[in-house]
């Protein structure tokens, strides 16, 4: 084994980097996505007729409910609509971990500030292309056309790995593919079994799932709450609904900011790091909803608890950091596991809902729905809590390396974690950019 002492991996002169054109895109993409799938929740407002429901129920004799606790205000009667993501985080997930250096991994979670971003513009925005003269079908065209000029750029400007990228500087190429530990390797066969089996995962899982089921809330289910429980408008709904994510694009900085913070000045363990933002990020938002349900028509307090909501569901960039740090090898593949059980919320939120509301859309329904949420938000943390983790999976380590580990003292460190240890190539693994650590 070769002990000569090389020097630190240089990155390309410049402030801007190919890399961050790549965060960039898939920012836009994150944004983009959402912003496409939210609109309907605002748009379902005007595409119902409501006074021709009302009209029809009055011909067929069919009797509105009548809420002795109801907030003033005009009656709205509505429909519920969702949306889906096709595979976008999985995609954006293996994407980082074949361009992001590992200790800029915290650095590129802000793409993630996208899912915030593409909401709070998709809620204020379509509630005021609902009220021009083409009407809702207005917001359907702007959306879709920013999509497609999106695609245009993702196709000019982005590739599959560094190595692949046509224009990227050679010296970034090789300072990428240098500091990153795991390099996203492809081929490599799922252990799906060792996968399925591990308890880390189903704490993601878990801890996925009440984020999720407090984001469709925001998204599918507030417009319609403000709409039947607090009566207000078009353009009001969209604005106030917008509101959790605007606190939401905020908060998707801080918790970037607040994670980079405790994991590189170590004052907690990582552990610890990821089980304290994921508190914020669940308990707080579960805590929210049920002040909502107490303080009724209170308008003021209800907005300021979806703020607050929408700033810690913002913490999700943190879960997506845990899951490349457990087995960065297979990050897409478990972001598409993870988010297949968390996007179920997405159908059954607006199910639970509506055998809530549907035939009593009260505001003791309502605060059913929020009381629910909460108590599912409580124990998927708890789920997650006990067996989390931060260590990386066995698994994740191909059978030859593995091997290969076993024959050192030392193994391979994370030079996202370890910084300032002194590096050495080691010849068996040059080829695939792999780092030796020796402790002094």
């Amino acid at each position: 084994m070769s002990t000569d002492v090389t020097k630190p991996p240089q990155d390309s002169e410049g402030f801007w980097k190919t890399r961050y054109t790549i965060l960039v895109l898939n920012t836009l993409a994150m944004a983009i996505s959402y912003a496409t799938r939210v609109n309907i929740s605002v748009a379902i407002v005007d595409m119902v007729n409501g006074t021709a429901l009302r009209e029809r129920e009055a011909a067929e004799g069919i009797q509105l409910v009548r809420d002795p606790d109801a907030c003033p205000g005009e009656l709205v009667v509505l429909e519920d609509a969702t949306g889906r993501r096709g595979g976008i985080i999985p995609a954006i997930q293996t994407t980082v971990c074949r361009w992001a250096p590992d200790h800029e991994r915290s650095l590129f979670s802000i793409i993630f500030l996208g899912l915030f971003v593409g909401s709070l513009v998709s809620m204020a925005a379509t509630g005021a292309l609902c009220e021009t003269a083409i009407g809702w079908p207005l917001s359907f065209y702007v959306f879709g056309a920013v999509g497609l000029l999106w695609s245009l750029s993702w196709f000019l400007q982005a590739a599959d790995s560094p190595a692949q990228h046509p224009y990227i500087d050679p010296v970034e190429r090789s300072y990428i593919e240098a500091t990153i530990k795991s390099a996203a390797k492809t081929n490599l066969p799922v252990p799906w079994k060792s996968i399925l089996l591990t308890p880390a995962i189903w704490a993601l899982i878990a801890v996925m799932v009440t984020s999720d089921m407090s984001f469709y809330l925001l998204i599918t289910s507030i417009p319609l709450y403000l709409a039947q429980v607090l009566h207000y408008d078009i353009r009001s709904n969209g604005i106030i609904s917008a509101i959790p994510h605007i606190t939401g694009t905020v908060g998707s900085l801080a918790f970037v900011w607040f994670t980079n913070f405790l994991l590189q000045k170590k004052f907690v363990s990582r552990i610890w790091t990821f089980r304290i933002i994921n508190a914020l990020g669940t308990l707080v938002p579960g805590a929210a909803l049920v002040v909502v349900a107490l303080v009724g028509c209170d308008a003021a307090t209800v907005i300021a608890m979806l703020a607050i909501s929408g700033f810690c569901t913002a913490d999700c960039t943190s879960s997506y950091l845990n899951m490349q740090i457990i087995a960065p090898n297979y990050a897409g593949t478990i972001v598409g596991i993870i988010n297949m059980f968390a996007n179920l919320t997405g159908i059954a939120v607006p199910y639970i809902v509506g055998a809530f509301t549907n035939a009593n859309p009260t505001r003791t329904a309502w605060n059913n729905v929020f009381y629910l949420s909460a108590a599912v938000a409580t124990v998927s943390y708890l789920v997650y809590a006990v067996f989390t983790t931060t260590d990386e999976q066995p698994w994740n380590v191909p059978p030859s390396e593995r091997a290969q580990k076993a024959d050192t003292k030392e193994g391979i460190e994370n030079t996202a974690f370890d910084e300032g240890i002194t590096q050495i190539a080691d010849g068996d693994t040059t080829q695939q950019a792999h780092l030796k650590a020796i402790v002094p």
